[in-house]
Formats: structure tokens, sequence, C-alpha cells
């Protein structure tokens, strides 16, 4: 009785989602058309009171959908809490609370005795990542400004930049969430290298859930150095360089939520307990927001599980009416049917605050040109590629049975095959780290299923098999060394670009003061970079800062005397590249009357400072 009545509850629902997404499309495809029709109505886009009124329905939609999301998130959690004090009562637990909990030093102490290789591990690695943090990040760049600006003493308020980055976009780009880790994070500190913990810390856990994913998977516990190989493999990707050396990725947080909404789907499966399948939905929820393709990595494991049951149930019992699949569904698929209901509300969410506003806007989608730009595979993914179609073809010989894993394949290939038609696909692009994630739940099942038990019986004792494995792992990113674009490129360019903005900022420091020490005026000249409308150049020593517009070439004082006039460079001026580089030639600027002063290093196109010799401007002018 009480099964029927939660499946009467489960319809109703459905019901009610499903004519609400109706009548919510219906009312968006009427706007759409009425836009097209009244445009003469509303302000042209390129215009202040056109860019004000996107805006003011940027802020109004984006603010009702932080509404919904988060009572969404609190009624789940409450029915979470719920669970697991109803649990705990029934084991009898409520009345000894102290003899069941452990203090976190307790428990991280005891993980570290448990696991020593791993703890090393991670604690080298985490040293190296907030040893090398710094400010000097692309985007970070540009956003230090709000969290400087109101003296430390304005923590807890809203940063304009991590909202327009995000909320703000009227391009087709949908990630509303995107980032707001970090935001929130800059409430409580405005420290780098803290953030850079909080990065290892999130890594941790991810690897953490990697291995307990793979547990579950296999059926088996304690299996022999499982964290080791894990951490091994997920930590040497390039993926993991661009997402935890630095900030400005949200596919950090996104596989984090992943690794969780896994976790918890397995377990709920196993175990059916109400507090894996509001937790799986809640990961799912805020995931799907953090990156446009988010969704797929939630929404079609669930429609591939769906999918596969129904097949399975049409041959056993021949499933026909649709009557017959909707109560088979709704008893058997329940999480399933609400990580659709997910789904249904991402589509909304996307046609309101982003396709609608981008329509009026007129703007093409960001980064059209780069559909079907590339598309590279590496070792691993040509693994995951293997591997997914050898257990799909035993899945259909009825040799091996179907789980969660295939789902996530499916999905795995689903999110490369979208990327690959949006911007191109790359194995070492930040953007491949959840496929990689997945590569390597893949490669250490085959492992554990399939080689452990061909091996010789002195190979799988504990000790010869946990060396073998860590061995094997070391081995294997040892020969991926090889190949281009790996971890430790990818961690050199991202490092040597900070050191080069630093010390070049350094410098200037040092030219400025000699010049000033000499009674000379200082004028600083720059063009289009990360460090444009930032207050990194304006803490420099200067009479007056200039921008030179790089499509335009005018010139023109941002800060100093003459502030908001044009400008004609001459001599003893110093021009500055501290991060543009290659652009230079790009947008064709003639140096030609420069000295070079300061080059931190030849082989690199940035972190250079010329000095005007009194000929020619860059204008094309005589002085």
């Amino acid at each position: 009785m009480v099964h029927l009545m939660a499946s009467q509850v489960v319809v109703r629902r459905v019901g009610l989602a499903l004519t609400l997404s109706g009548v919510l499309t219906m009312l968006a495809a009427i706007a759409w058309i009425w836009i097209d029709e009244n445009r003469a109505s509303f302000p042209i886009p390129t215009t202040d009171a056109g860019r004000d009124l996107a805006l003011t329905y940027n802020i109004i939609s984006h603010a009702i959908f932080i509404s919904i999301l988060i009572i969404a998130v609190g009624w789940m959690s409450w029915r979470i809490r719920q669970a697991n004090h109803v649990e705990a009562e029934h084991n009898d637990q409520i009345s000894h609370p102290a003899s069941h909990s452990k203090s976190i030093t307790q428990w991280l102490w005891h993980a570290i005795q448990k696991y020593p290789f791993s703890a090393g591990l991670f604690t080298l690695y985490s040293s190296y990542v907030v040893h090398k943090s710094s400010w000097f990040y692309k985007e970070i760049i540009s956003w230090y400004d709000d969290l400087v600006g109101g003296f430390l003493l304005d923590n807890f308020s809203l940063r304009w930049t991590f909202l327009i980055e995000t909320m703000s976009r009227n391009d087709y780009r949908f990630f509303p969430l995107a980032h707001q880790d970090i935001h929130i994070l800059s409430w409580f500190t405005p420290y780098v290298k803290i953030w850079a913990l909080v990065n290892c810390i999130e890594l941790a856990a991810t690897v953490v859930l990697l291995a307990k994913i793979i547990e579950l998977l296999t059926h088996r516990k304690q299996i022999p150095s499982l964290l080791a190989v894990a951490g091994i493999l997920f930590l040497f990707t390039p993926a993991s360089a661009y997402n935890y050396f630095q900030f400005i990725y949200s596919e950090r947080i996104l596989i984090l939520l992943f690794a969780i909404f896994t976790y918890n789907y397995l377990r709920y499966q196993q175990t059916q307990r109400v507090q894996n399948h509001y937790a799986a939905i809640i990961s799912s929820l805020i995931g799907a927001f953090t990156k446009d393709t988010a969704i797929l990595l939630f929404l079609i494991p669930a429609l591939g599980v769906m999918g596969h049951g129904l097949i399975q149930e049409q041959r056993r019992t021949g499933l026909h009416s649709l009557r017959e699949i909707g109560i088979f569904c709704r008893n058997r698929f329940q999480l399933e049917i609400h990580l659709i209901g997910v789904s249904i509300f991402f589509l909304l969410s996307f046609v309101y605050l982003s396709v609608l506003p981008s329509h009026y806007v007129g703007e093409q989608r960001y980064d059209s040109e780069l559909r079907f730009a590339a598309l590279q595979l590496d070792p691993r993914l040509l693994f995951l590629l293997g591997y997914s179609c050898l257990r799909a073809l035993q899945i259909a010989r009825r040799r091996w049975s179907f789980s969660l894993l295939d789902a996530i394949n499916l999905a795995a290939w689903s999110y490369i095959g979208v990327l690959f038609y949006l911007v191109g696909f790359k194995a070492s692009n930040y953007m491949a780290l959840p496929v990689q994630f997945i590569a390597i739940v893949n490669l250490v099942v085959f492992c554990t299923e399939t080689l452990a038990p061909r091996l010789p019986r002195k190979a799988t004792t504990q000790r010869v098999a946990a060396g073998l494995s860590i061995g094997c792992s070391i081995a294997l990113v040892a020969i991926e060394d090889g190949l281009p674009n790996t971890f430790v490129h990818r961690v050199k360019d991202i490092t040597s670009a900070h050191d080069s903005w630093a010390a070049s900022l350094a410098a200037v420091d040092d030219v400025t003061e000699t010049a000033r020490l000499n009674g000379e005026e200082i004028n600083l000249i720059f063009t289009k970079g990360w460090f444009r409308n930032n207050n990194h150049l304006r803490r420099l020593k200067y009479d007056r800062l200039i921008y030179l517009n790089e499509d335009t070439k005018e010139i023109s004082i941002q800060d100093g005397i003459g502030k908001g006039n044009s400008y004609n460079p001459k001599k003893g001026d110093f021009f500055l590249n501290i991060d543009t580089g290659r652009r230079l030639k790009k947008f064709d600027i003639d140096l030609s009357d420069y000295d070079l002063i300061f080059d931190l290093n030849p082989d690199i196109d940035n972190g250079k400072i010329y000095r005007h010799r009194g000929r020619q401007s860059l204008g094309g002018k005589p002085e």
C-alpha cells in the first residue's frame, strides 16, 4: 500500500512537472516571436538603453533562478537530514553518539597511517601547487579589483566581476554557477594560496571518491593501493594541471560534483537509501549549471540505466502499452525520473536565462568558429573507446552485465561529441577533465576485473599487487610524458607565465625608478592583455598611464596627467609587453622606433619592455 501511494505521488509530480514545462516552453516560444515582431519597440541592443535593458533582465531572471535553486537544494538537504535521523534512531545510535564518531583530526591521522604513500603523494603535490600559486592568472587578474576594492570591509557583498562573467553573458553561453565556489571563497579570504589549498582539498576529495566508485563497481573492498593508483593516474594529467594549478576553469568543481553524483547513484542502486537518492539529485542540480555541456554527465547515465532496464523488462514480460511502461518506470526508476526532471529544469533555465536575452542582443554563439576545430584522443581515451566497445559487445552477447559504468561511458562519449561539435575536443585540454576521470575508472576496473585474475598467484599477494599496480601507474605516466602537451608541459607553461608576469612588473618598477631618479617623465604605454583596466598597472609609479587601442590604433591617457585626452608617443616613453606577446604582430603594432631595454626570456613573446627613441609614434605620425 505504501509503495502504491508513493508511486501515485510520483505520477502526480511528473504530471504537474510536464504540464508546467509545457506551459513555460510555450511562453518562451511566444516571447521569441514577440521579440522578433516588436524589435522597433525595444532600444537598440548596442546602445546604453539596450545594454541596461539586457542587464536588468539578466539580474531579475538569474535572481529568480538562484532562489528556486536554493529552495530546491534546501528542501532536499532537509530530507537527507531527516532520513539520517530516522536511520540513526532505527540503529539506536542517537543515545550513544560519542561511541560512533571521530574527530576530523583523528580521522585524518587514521587515513595517513593507513595510506602513507597516498598521503605523501598528496602532500608533495599540494605543496607544489600552493607554492606556485599567485594572482597572475588570466581572469583572476581582472577579478582582483573587486576583491580588494573595499579594503576588505565588504567581504560578504556580491562581487560583480564574478557575476558578469557567467550571469550577464548574452552569447548563448550558459554556466551561471561557474566560478561561484571561488566567489564564495573570496568572501572569507583574499589570499590566493588559501584558494590553491582549497583546490587541493577538492582534488583529494575527488580522488577518494574515484577510489570509492571503483570499489562499488567491482564489488571489492580493500583493493591494494587503489587510492595511490587513482591518485597517480588522476593527478598527472594535463587536464588536472589546467584545473588545479589555476582557478578559472569550472571543470574542477564539476568533476567533484560528478564524483559525488556517481558515488551516490551507485550506493542508491545497492541500498535504495533516501540519503543517496537526494544527494545524487543535489549534486546533479548544482553540477549541471557549472558548464554548458555538464548536463550530459547527469542526464545520459539516467537515460542509459532506464533504457537498459526497459529493454530487459520488455524481453522478460513483453511491455507494449505506454501505461505498462509508465507503471514500470515509476516503480523502478524514481531517481532516473527525477534526474530527467533536473534536465528539464536545466533546459528551461537555458531558454529563459540565455537564449531569449541572446536573441534580443543578436550575438552569435561564443566561439562558434571553433566548431569541429579538432578531435584529439590520447592513449587513455583510446583505451576508453576500446573498452567501451568491448563491454557493449559482451553485454549484447549476454556475457557481461550492464552497470552504471556503461551508462557513464555513454555520457563520456556524448560529452566528447558535443564538445567536438561546439569548440573541438582535445584530450589534453582543461575541458577533458570529466572524460579523463571516467577513463581512469574504466582503466582500473579493467585491471581489477580482467587482468588481475589472470596474474600468477605470487603476483596477487597484497604487497606484490600493491607494488605492481603503483609501478604500472608510474610507468604509464612516464610513457605519457614523452607525448606532446603532457602534465609537465602544461605545468611549465602555467608557472612560467606567472613568473614572467611577476618578473616583468618588477622590472617596470626598476626602470621607472631609475628614470625618476634621473628627473625624467614616466609615461607607460600598454595595449591589449590581461592587465588592461586593473589595479596592477595603477600601482606602478608613472606620470601617465597610456592605452593603445589595438584595433583603431588610437592612443589615450587612462590615468595621470591629462587623463582622458589623446596622446602622441614621444622620446623616453616606455612600452610594456607584460602579457601581450605574439598579439603585437597580430594587431600590427609597430615598435621599430623603440629599443628593447628588458627581455626576460628571448624564447617567449612576452615579458619585454621597450623605450621610445624619439622618431615616429606608434600611430604612424611624426613626433
